[in-house]
C-alpha cells in the first residue's frame, strides 16, 4: 500500500535524535526525492520513484516450489501523476483488499474510487471498474472502496463504499465471455464506515462490518462523563454489523437511491444558475463555478477533524460551541503559514 521505503540519513549514527533535519529534505516530486543528495550537514538517500513496482502494487507469489517466488508486481488503479479525466492523480492507487475466482483476481483501490480486475495468469490489470453513484460527482473522489466479498455463484461482487456509507453491487457473470465485462447495477445503504463484508454460504445474507458504526459521541466538554473507556476517540469508537437480505436486481434502484438520499442534497439549477430554494445573494460560497466574483477576505483551516468548531469557535459567545473545551482559549486568532 505504501509509496516510499524509508531510509535512515546517511550521516547519523543510530538513534541519534539531535542532529536530524527539522525540515522536510525534499519536495514531492523533485530531482532531490528521485536522486537524493548531499550538502555540508546532511546526507539525505533517494525516496524513488512514487511509481516503482514495489509501491501501491499486488505481487503474485508462486508458493508450488520448495520456495515461494514473486512471479508478477501488478500496479493497480492509477499510477502518481497520471491524469484521470483531466486531472492528474496526487497519489498511489491504495489497494487494500482483494478477493479472487478461479479466473480473476479484485483489488479495491482506496484512492482511485475503482476496482481493479487483475488476470493471474498473466499478471495484468483487465478491467478497471469506476464506483461513480452520481454523474455530478464523476471527477471528485471520496467513495472510498474497500473490503470485497464475491456471491458463492461467481456472479456479484460487492464492495464496502467506506465513504459513503454503502455497498456497492456488481456484476461479474459477463466478464471474461462478453466486451461488456462487469459493470455496477446498484448499492446498498448500510452502516457508518463499511470496512469488511462477506456473502452468507447460501448467497442469500450480505454481512457488513462497518467501522465506526455508532460513533464515538463527544469525548469532553460539560456533559460528558468520562468511564472505564477514557476519553480517547478510537476508544470511544463503537463500531456495528449490518446483516441484510440480498435484494433481487429489480429493487436495486430503490436501494440505490435510497443511497444517494442518504449522501447528496440535489437541487435543480434555474436559468440563471442559481439552485431552486437557495438565495444567491445571502450565502456567502458560491455553489456554482463562476457565481460570484468578489472573493472573501477570509479563509479558515482545520487542521484536525475532531471537534473543530468548539475547538475553534467555543471561545465565541454567540457560538454553539462548548466553551468548556475551547481548544485555545477566549479572544484567540490565528493564521497559518
Amino acid at each position: 500500500m505504501g509509496m516510499f521505503e524509508y531510509s535512515p540519513l546517511k550521516n547519523l549514527k543510530e538513534n541519534d535524535l539531535e542532529n536530524g533535519a527539522d525540515f522536510p529534505v525534499s519536495a514531492f516530486g523533485s530531482k532531490e526525492m528521485l536522486e537524493g543528495y548531499k550538502n555540508e550537514r546532511l546526507e539525505v538517500p533517494a525516496l524513488g520513484d512514487p511509481n516503482a513496482p514495489e509501491a501501491f502494487s499486488v505481487w503474485a507469489v508462486e508458493v508450488g516450489g520448495a520456495v515461494p517466488k514473486v512471479t508478477h508486481k501488478i500496479k493497480t488503479g492509477f499510477l502518481v501523476g497520471e491524469k484521470i479525466e483531466g486531472i492528474p492523480a496526487v497519489g498511489g492507487a491504495s489497494p487494500n483488499s482483494l478477493v479472487a475466482t478461479e479466473q480473476f483476481v479484485f483489488v479495491s483501490n482506496g484512492n482511485n474510487d475503482c476496482v481493479s480486475i487483475i488476470d493471474p495468469a498473466g499478471g495484468k490489470v483487465v478491467q478497471n471498474i469506476f464506483l461513480k453513484p452520481l454523474p455530478q460527482l464523476a471527477r471528485h473522489r471520496g467513495v472510498i472502496p474497500f473490503g470485497v466479498a464475491i456471491s458463492p455463484d461467481k456472479k456479484r461482487l460487492y464492495v464496502a463504499e467506506s465513504g459513503i456509507n454503502a455497498v456497492a453491487v456488481i456484476d461479474i457473470s459477463l466478464l471474461g465471455r462478453s466486451p461488456a465485462g462487469a459493470r455496477v447495477i446498484g448499492h446498498l445503504p448500510v452502516g457508518w464506515f463499511p470496512s469488511k463484508l462477506a456473502v452468507t454460504p447460501d448467497g442469500k445474507k450480505l454481512i457488513v462490518a462497518n467501522a465506526k458504526g455508532f460513533g464515538s459521541g463527544p469525548n469532553g466538554g460539560y456533559t460528558f462523563q468520562e468511564g472505564p473507556e477514557g476519553s480517547y476517540v478510537g476508544h470511544l469508537m463503537h463500531g456495528s454489523v449490518t446483516m441484510l437480505d440480498i435484494p433481487d436486481d429489480q429493487d436495486l434502484p430503490k436501494w440505490t437511491q435510497q443511497v444517494l438520499d442518504n449522501n447528496f442534497l440535489l437541487r435543480r439549477r434555474t436559468s440563471d444558475g442559481v439552485a431552486l430554494g437557495r438565495s444567491a445573494t445571502t450565502n456567502p460560497v458560491p455553489l456554482f463555478p463562476g457565481e460570484k466574483k468578489a472573493r472573501s477576505n477570509t479563509s479558515y483551516s482545520f487542521p484536525r477533524r475532531i471537534a473543530p468548531t468548539t475547538k475553534f469557535f467555543g471561545q465565541l459567545k454567540n457560538g454553539k460551541g462548548d466553551p468548556g473545551i475551547a481548544r485555545y482559549g477566549y479572544r484567540r486568532s490565528f493564521q497559518t503559514r
